[in-house]
């Protein structure tokens, strides 16, 4: 049996891992890394505010890594970089420590340490990051916009998403990967290649995620 850390877990994707991981009858235990109420009924997950709560006898096999903001809602890019990067690499830090096996984690389309965005350039460091840690599987999966109910209201993200939904039916081939994405179908996937894929860095862009 496996048992797995969700990290962001009350976020727009972060509740939809719980869902899955409650239905799946491999994982024997989940525990919830929020300061947060979840939103769904849960029976084997437990809530947390730090990894290190976990009982030592536990073995972690998996961690779902679904933290996230962005500059506007951190109020900085100080404040974002310290989620966006530092929280999660302090995350896979423990994890490399407690001899996890899996960590699978959300990016974002376009990553790039060398971009002159500083939201894909944090992403693309934070991938760099992960690839020196030396996970038996790292799974990095790289969404375009997230849709989904959120509980907060984002206008710019609304806007985008206005915007996509028209250009949709335009965005073939290679632009297909820039399509909106639900988050539901994003936890969908990375819960898929958790639990098949072994032993390599996969990293697997929207468009890729979307056939799961």
């Amino acid at each position: 049996m496996k048992n797995a850390i969700i990290a962001g877990a009350t976020g727009l994707t972060g509740i939809e891992l719980i869902k899955l991981l409650e239905a799946d009858t491999t994982y024997n235990n989940i525990f919830a890394l929020t300061r947060r109420a979840l939103s769904v009924s849960t029976h084997k997950t437990t809530l947390i505010n730090q990894p290190i709560e976990i009982p030592s006898e536990t073995k972690i096999t998996t961690v779902f890594c679904a933290l996230g903001t962005t500059i506007k809602k951190a109020g900085s890019k100080d404040a974002f970089r310290l989620v966006d990067y530092d929280m999660i690499i302090e995350l896979a830090d423990w994890a490399k420590q407690r001899g996890v096996i899996k960590f699978v984690v959300i990016s974002s389309l376009g990553a790039n340490a060398k971009s002159s965005n500083f939201y894909l350039k944090t992403k693309g460091q934070l991938e760099s990051r992960l690839k020196t840690m030396g996970f038996n599987t790292l799974i990095i999966v790289r969404p375009s916009l997230l849709t989904g109910n959120r509980h907060e209201f984002r206008i710019g993200e609304k806007l985008s998403k206005t915007i996509l939904s028209i250009l949709h039916p335009l965005l073939l081939g290679k632009l297909k990967k820039y399509r909106s994405i639900e988050a539901s179908q994003v936890a969908k996937a990375m819960v898929e290649l958790a639990n098949n894929k072994e032993n390599d860095i996969f990293i697997i862009e929207s468009d890729q995620l979307s056939i799961f």
